[in-house]
């Protein structure tokens, strides 16, 4: 129990909160006079009389005074002197008032007897300085009361906490990987606020880890000056501008809220074209173009294009790893197939590439055959004696891979020649001209013919041979030279 809380268990000192008057006591001071005694330089000071009130001990009192007084002073002229005031207590006390009471005659300067100290705090010491005039020599009596109203005196604190929030985000984040928000709520203001939540609701198409939109966090206090931060992953499901705001409140706190943060979410947007003859032939090598071109916002990485293989046509690489492509950038393929037989050939291209979606291009090819004719016409017994046979051996061949239609040969005798005999195909004689109707001929495939002559007048002749089918636009002519003697 501390000195005050005895004190105020004195129970006729304090009741009504009365002013404690106590008597320090009387000193007595001697004044002088006489012009033999000369003026000291510096009065002599004496500590005088202190006392602890109400005890009287020092240990379990509530004031301690202090008069100090010079030892003598000189009649009719001014003398100084303090009186030393200090609380003894850890409580503050209210209404201190000393009172100095003079012999008769003796005149104290402005402010008179009463000396209104006023709030003592805990073990605080105020000094009241005195100047007064003794009119003649002789003693005089100086004497010293306190009063002061005890008060029981409770300090409480008045806090007014306020909250700061932070949203911070990535300016931009790839559309297919999570990303990181961070909040930070901060107490700006003063004292502890309790209770208090940050939250944000995320913009559509955007979920935090768990799958909701609601994003939430509770704290039980957080103190004057102290910052907390909180982090969750977030997914986005599309590309797009993401604009978030968080807010916060507490206990006596009106919510606050933080700036708006906006993130760009980037993917990349494949497309894919292909494009190659409209028309090829058999046997041959065709080669389609492939650009792959990244049309979005973000880098295309892991970027794979792949070309299916035509049907009834062979090839080599169809897949085919392409370095990152920037956004705007394109990729160039050629992709090389040897075509088999007569039909209509298609490829599909496909591109993909992480956070793209797939695309996707076809071409198609008209393949045809081609005819190509090949007329050989041989002699068998250059020269011939007159009068003596000769064989014409005449061989067609398609070395295409196309039917040829309508093949049909004629074969012109010359004048020192007669026809013998025709063998092969359905060969008809008109004069000095034997006409062959082949018809069809596949590709590959060899037609042969022979013609047999008489030399029945000797010279350099020729026989003369001429081929025309469908596919021909001018006919193939062929000549043997043959010597007659």
């Amino acid at each position: 129990m501390n000195r005050l809380s005895q004190f105020v268990r004195f129970g006729s000192l304090m009741a009504a909160m009365a002013a404690l008057m106590i008597l320090v006591g009387c000193e007595s001071h001697q004044s002088t006079a006489g012009p033999a005694d000369p003026p000291p330089t510096q009065p002599m000071m004496t500590t005088g009389n202190t006392m602890a009130f109400p005890t009287g001990r020092k240990s379990d009192s509530i004031i301690w005074v202090e008069k100090v007084m010079p030892a003598q002073v000189r009649a009719g002229q001014p003398f100084e002197y303090q009186i030393k005031v200090t609380n003894l207590t850890d409580q503050t006390l209210q209404g201190v008032v000393v009172s100095d009471t003079l012999s008769d005659g003796v005149q104290m300067a402005a402010g008179g007897d009463q000396h209104n100290v006023g709030t003592l705090r805990p073990h605080q010491t105020k000094t009241i300085d005195v100047r007064a005039t003794a009119p003649a020599a002789g003693q005089f009596s100086s004497c010293l009361t306190v009063s002061y109203n005890p008060s029981l005196c409770l300090e409480t604190p008045v806090i007014n906490p306020a909250l700061k929030v932070e949203r911070m985000a990535p300016a931009s984040v790839s559309a297919c990987e999570p990303f990181p928000i961070t909040y930070r709520v901060t107490n700006v203001g003063t004292g502890t606020a309790t209770d208090v939540v940050v939250m944000e609701r995320l913009a559509d198409n955007q979920t935090a880890a768990d799958g909701t939109r609601d994003v939430s966090f509770r704290l039980a206090s957080l103190p004057e000056g102290q910052s907390q931060e909180f982090t969750v992953n977030s997914t986005v499901s599309r590309p797009g501008r993401y604009i978030g705001q968080a807010a916060a409140k507490s206990q006596y706190v009106d919510q606050v809220t933080s700036a708006e943060v906006t993130t760009v979410a980037v993917a990349p947007v494949l497309e894919v074209a292909v494009s190659g003859p409209e028309k090829a032939y058999t046997d041959r090598d065709v080669n389609y173009t492939i650009r792959v071109t990244n049309k979005g916002d973000g880098v295309a990485n892991n970027l794979t294009v792949s070309a299916s293989q035509p049907t009834g046509a062979t090839g080599g690489q169809n897949t085919w790893s392409i370095q990152p492509l920037q956004p705007g950038q394109a990729a160039d393929i050629t992709y090389t197939v040897k075509t088999g037989t007569e039909g209509r050939i298609s490829t599909t291209v496909t591109a993909e590439a992480l956070c793209a979606a797939k695309a996707t291009a076809q071409a198609a090819t008209d393949i045809q055959g081609l005819t190509s004719l090949l007329l050989e016409v041989v002699d068998r017994n250059d020269p011939i004696a007159l009068n003596t046979n000769e064989v014409y051996d005449i061989i067609v061949k398609n070395q295409g891979t196309k039917t040829d239609t309508n093949v049909k040969i004629v074969a012109t005798v010359p004048a020192e020649m007669e026809i013998v005999s025709i063998a092969g195909g359905t060969g008809q004689r008109d004069g000095n001209k034997v006409t062959f109707s082949v018809g069809s001929l596949a590709g590959g495939q060899t037609s042969t013919m022979s013609v047999t002559i008489k030399g029945i007048k000797t010279g350099d002749v020729r026989f003369a041979v001429e081929l025309n089918s469908d596919s021909l636009e001018t006919p193939v002519r062929e000549t043997e030279a043959t010597r007659i003697y």
